[in-house]
């Protein structure tokens, strides 16, 4: 991990790799990884689940996941609607806890052009939180979620994208 600053002088974070980066997320998220490898909630010890599974993952690439019936591994790069899932979790968790962010709405913008995706939320206040620009829509809502949480990141070097042609 890396805290450098940008362009406009604000200190940002560059993760070193994608666990790094879930690692991260899963702690500012309030979740982590049990002995079973579940994602777990460590304020209320609930297990996550996703579309009535519950979620699996390891942040090491050596240890593989192993999944149920009842599971669904952690792979947001290739379900980025588990992302968009947990970022709407943590947006409950803020709002239930003692720091609101007073959530109004939220949304992507898609820009046709490039394939970028921007996530953003809106609050009550008139606050808005915006993710940079990524390729990977399940990158924009990390990001995001990031933000809400007051960290500035940048996940560039892991947006892994091969233009897709036809």
């Amino acid at each position: 991990m890396q805290i450098i600053p940008n362009q406009q002088g604000q200190l940002v974070t560059i993760y070193d790799n994608i666990n790094e980066a879930f690692y991260n997320l899963f702690l500012e998220i309030g979740l982590f990884i049990n002995q079973n490898g579940y994602l777990q909630d460590q304020d209320t010890g609930i297990v996550i689940r996703f579309k009535d599974k519950f979620i699996k993952a390891s942040l090491n690439e050596n240890v593989p996941v192993y999944t149920g019936k009842t599971d669904i591994a952690f792979e947001p790069a290739h379900n980025f609607t588990l992302m968009q899932n947990l970022m709407g979790y943590y947006i409950d968790k803020r709002e239930a806890g003692d720091e609101p962010i007073h959530y109004g709405s939220q949304g992507i913008y898609d820009v046709k052009d490039t394939m970028e995706h921007q996530v953003f939320v809106k609050t009550t206040d008139g606050l808005v939180y915006e993710s940079l620009l990524y390729h990977n829509t399940y990158l924009a809502f990390m990001d995001c979620v990031f933000r809400l949480g007051g960290n500035n990141v940048d996940l560039h070097n892991l947006d892994i994208w091969e233009e897709r042609t036809k």
